[in-house]
């Protein structure tokens, strides 16, 4: 499991680790800033903190874990998801406060098993895929990594939790896309998403076909299930170059903004940083993103490039409908802002998922003695 040999800690991606270190900065400023106003305590922040705490220890341990090592695992991992996301069918909780039976509670810890779902659906999928390489257009293959994936999203859509099915199906589909499956698999699994829209549309919650309604007609319903769009505008718009200033934004102070700690703290950033702020953000993004790209091409083997890609998808989805969502360019659908967003289990899977990622970094390539001896 631990394997110093195989680490060349000279390639270690500081500047990823930076971005996230500032990124994490600027998600605990914003969830202090939006809990201040509704709760005087500090206690959201320090459950933020405590949670960045662990994964900076998650990325510190796994500096020296052999990666190969979440190979061997990932059929263990894959089945214990499977049986947390059926322990949540059963016994999960949270309909009546967050609109889907997402939560399970064991001992004095209440967690999202979806959310660890979706590293563990990563790392399955790139072994999967790794294993099938050589046969990836085969028909066999197809219908194994269909009948693999469908089962964890058809449980989360059961909760229902539309929104993380929908991160899963996405970068799902760009794991497979990087495997060099054949256009034709591409152009036919696009048709049958097609038909099933009106399907998936009329088996939608009244809520959730709202959200979709409201994203068509922005004006539809400005005093009900499209408030918290329209004042999430507002909040942005407010903000203007260099913003209200830090604790200064009204929108978030006077609670016109509905979820403004999770689902729409990049309102509470815009509101506060203003166009700078907001764009400053955005940057730090791109810049994980592109070093994460980067991990991917120089990768060892298969394995470890599709992990890299898996997870930088993940990321670039979730920041992507996020902030698309709380400027009116998305539907709503609840997925938080990674780094920023306030809640423990996605911050911690976040980090971890990062911390993973800077591993692969230190990975050492294999000798290829037939080009001379060098590394690959």
């Amino acid at each position: 499991m631990f394997n110093r040999n195989k680490k060349q800690f000279a390639q270690f991606d500081w500047v990823l680790f930076i971005v996230t270190i500032i990124l994490c900065i600027l998600g605990l400023l914003a969830v202090r800033s939006a809990t201040y106003s509704k709760n005087p305590s500090i206690a959201p922040l320090v459950t933020q903190i405590i949670a960045t705490l662990l994964g900076f220890g998650v990325i510190a341990i796994l500096q020296w874990v052999d990666i190969d090592y979440l190979r061997k695992l990932a059929i263990p991992i894959y089945l214990i998801i499977l049986a947390l996301l059926v322990a949540t069918r059963l016994f999960g909780f949270g309909m009546e406060q967050w609109g889907a039976d997402s939560w399970l509670k064991l001992g004095p810890v209440i967690f999202q098993p979806s959310e660890f779902s979706k590293l563990g659906i990563i790392i399955f999928l790139a072994w999967l895929l790794e294993r099938y390489k050589s046969k990836i257009n085969k028909p066999t293959t197809i219908l194994i990594l269909a009948v693999t994936m469908a089962i964890p999203i058809f449980l989360i859509l059961k909760q229902p939790d539309l929104g993380t099915a929908a991160v899963i199906i996405f970068f799902v589909a760009v794991m497979i896309f990087y495997a060099d499956i054949h256009w034709g698999y591409i152009l036919a699994a696009f048709v049958l998403a097609l038909i099933a829209v009106p399907l998936l549309y009329a088996s939608l919650s009244v809520t959730q076909q709202d959200r979709i309604l409201n994203f068509i007609d922005p004006l539809r319903d400005p005093r009900g299930s499209n408030y918290q769009i329209l004042q999430g505008i507002v909040a942005i718009g407010s903000g203007q170059l260099s913003g209200r200033g830090y604790l200064q934004g009204t929108q978030t102070h006077f609670g016109f903004i509905p979820e403004q700690d999770t689902d729409y703290i990049f309102s509470v950033i815009a509101e506060e940083f203003g166009f700078i702020g907001g764009i400053f953000l955005i940057t730090c993004y791109f810049i994980m993103l592109f070093r994460m790209v980067l991990i991917a091409r120089r990768a060892k083997d298969p394995f470890e490039g599709l992990l890299v890609i898996g997870i930088a998808s993940m990321i670039f989805i979730h920041v992507f409908e996020n902030i698309g969502m709380t400027i009116g360019l998305m539907p709503v659908t609840g997925i938080p802002l990674p780094l920023i967003s306030n809640g423990g289990t996605f911050q911690l899977l976040t980090i971890t998922s990062i911390g993973i990622i800077l591993s692969i970094s230190t990975q050492r390539r294999p000798l290829d003695f037939s080009g001379g001896g060098g590394i690959l």
